[in-house]
Formats: structure tokens, C-alpha cells, sequence
């Protein structure tokens, strides 16, 4: 039996990024026990400290982060190998080398994934009127869309809930969906078993390919 690791993601924005990365990482080892505790939006030496000295008790400790602020990823580093903590810096190295790469000074900036800039408003106003829109309300603006999704209930196109009622009336649905979209030769996706993020990316394939066409 092996020991059981505890696991401190330390980030300078939301952490979603150093997650996910864990979450991958992770899955590559079939016996990997661990406990894992989340630190965000750390920014200060100051907050850093007082990780450490609430980790310095636990076993088996493993540190990964993502802090691009040059000065506070040695800071995190230098008390890390002071206590003798493993510890990795999950977007360090990679920053550097593409700072190299391109022969450009990288700008260290936390969340600058998420700076409010006009794409974002866009992607924001994008989502208002997809609300706006939902379940066939407002159909006079048709012509305003971009992309039209249809599809029998409950299959992901207000990724909210699912529910399936009456089994019967489900296949009825599905049948008369069918023989809609084959008459308008609409394009047809299955989302059985797929993600919101991977139905979406086969919509917008679709879309780029008919829009080639």
C-alpha cells in the first residue's frame, strides 16, 4: 500500500487552469491516494507564508502552482526547498522557453487569460441573446443568428438539468426529430455521451464546413 500524498494547488487567478492540469496528471497514475487543498488568487508573499505554516505539518506533501509574477514563483520556490517541500512550477518553465521561442519578454500578468477585452464582451453578448432566444422565444429574430441549434428535449442545448420523463414519448420525439431534420437535410449531431464543450465544438465544425461549402 502506498502512502498517501497531500496535494496543495497554489494559484494567482482561479485555479482552473493548474485543475485541470492536476486532473490530467493524475489520471496517468492508477495508484496515486491523495488529499487535495485548493489556494487562489494568491498575489502576496504574505499569503504564501501562511501556506506554507499551514502545510508544514503534513506528510508526504506536494506543492504545484501557477504564479507567473517572476519574483513571487522564486519566493514560493525558495521557502518550498527551505522546508524541504517538492514542489513544481507548473507554468514557469514553459513561459520561459516561449518567451525564448518568440524572442519576446513575457508580461507575467495573473488572469490575463480573462482580460475584459472586445472578444469577451462579444462572447458575453453572445450568451445574452442565446438566453434570450432559448426555447423558441422571440423566433422574429431568426435572421439575427448565427447558428440555430434544434434538437428534442433535453439534449444539451440549455445545458442546465437533464431529465427524461416517459420513455415511450421519448422515442416518438426522436422519431419525428428524425424525419424533420431528413426532409430539410438539416445537419445532424449525436450527443449521446458527449460533453457540453465537445457538442459545441462539433457545432462549430459544422458550421465552418458549411460555410466553406
Amino acid at each position: 500500500m502506498g502512502h498517501k500524498y497531500q496535494v496543495s494547488l497554489i494559484s494567482d487567478s482561479t485555479g482552473e487552469t493548474l485543475d485541470r492540469i492536476f486532473l490530467a496528471l493524475k489520471s496517468q497514475f492508477s495508484n496515486f491516494d491523495y488529499e487535495k487543498k485548493e489556494y487562489v488568487f494568491v498575489r502576496t508573499e504574505r499569503q504564501i507564508d501562511k501556506i506554507i505554516k499551514e502545510n508544514e505539518k503534513k506528510k508526504n506533501l506536494i506543492i504545484l502552482y501557477t504564479i507567473v509574477e517572476t519574483k513571487l514563483a522564486k519566493y514560493i520556490s525558495h521557502k518550498c526547498i527551505k522546508k524541504k517541500n517538492p514542489n513544481f512550477s507548473i507554468l514557469g518553465n514553459l513561459i520561459l522557453n516561449f518567451s525564448k521561442l518568440l524572442n519576446q519578454k513575457a508580461t507575467n500578468t495573473p488572469s490575463a487569460q480573462h482580460v475584459l477585452d472586445e472578444d469577451y464582451y462579444k462572447r458575453i453578448e453572445a450568451i445574452q441573446f442565446a438566453m434570450t432566444h432559448d426555447d423558441g422565444m422571440r423566433a422574429k429574430d431568426v435572421k439575427k443568428a448565427d447558428i440555430i441549434l434544434l434538437g428534442v428535449s433535453r439534449t444539451s442545448k440549455t445545458p442546465t438539468s437533464i431529465y427524461y420523463s416517459n420513455l415511450d414519448f421519448i422515442q416518438n420525439e426522436i422519431k419525428a426529430s428524425n424525419k424533420l431534420f431528413k426532409k430539410y437535410n438539416w445537419p445532424v449531431i449525436n450527443v449521446t455521451r458527449k460533453s457540453v464543450e465537445e457538442t459545441a465544438a462539433s457545432i462549430i465544425r459544422v458550421f465552418e464546413i458549411k460555410k466553406r461549402a
